[in-house]
């Protein structure tokens, strides 16, 4: 019987409580261990790795390194639980700010096992500053922005912007196969 061939999943990450709605789009090989996905998401929405995160499926919470179902997240890879188009989980990072990210199987897709995948497909928006005070903070940061008071943003910070080019950059570095 010949050998499976290798499957990529198609994902739609939003961060929740935040508007207008920032979100990217991913193609990942399901060989990813729930660790590489951390630092999948952590290149793609621009964050910088600061804080510590988790990731809760099926009602599981799994966190740097925590059990889960015996595995850990170094060795659960995402085919291990046989995602199909639908199903979602939840990306919490920074417990402090608690920015949760719906992760959302748009697609299983058929994998080219001579590319090298992770890629960002598509985006909206920039990801929020670390620290900004997590998405009621940073709301109200863009509030105060808009209204032209004071604002810990920064100048050179648009919220409209977001640039696939340098994420799928840095992801080719990563380089995971399926």
């Amino acid at each position: 019987m010949p050998a499976a061939s290798p499957r990529a999943l198609q994902l739609r990450v939003e961060l929740l409580d935040v508007h207008p709605v920032v979100w990217r789009q991913l193609q990942v090989p399901e060989t990813l261990t729930f660790a590489d996905l951390h630092r999948v998401l952590q290149v793609a929405m621009g964050w910088d790795d600061y804080h510590l995160h988790r990731f809760h499926v099926e009602g599981v919470t799994n966190s740097d390194g925590g059990s889960w179902a015996g595995d850990t997240e170094q060795t659960t890879r995402l085919a291990d639980l046989a995602l199909q188009p639908g199903d979602t989980f939840v990306y919490e990072y920074d417990f402090g700010d608690r920015w949760e990210h719906e992760v959302i199987v748009e697609a299983v897709l058929d994998a080219d096992p001579k590319k090298p995948y992770a890629a960002c497909t598509g985006g909206a928006r920039a990801c929020p500053p670390e620290d900004s005070g997590g998405p009621w903070g940073y709301m109200e940061q863009l509030r105060a922005r808009k209204n032209r008071k004071r604002s810990d943003l920064g100048r050179g910070f648009d919220p409209a912007r977001f640039r696939r080019g340098p994420a799928n950059d840095e992801l080719r570095r990563m380089t995971y196969q399926p």
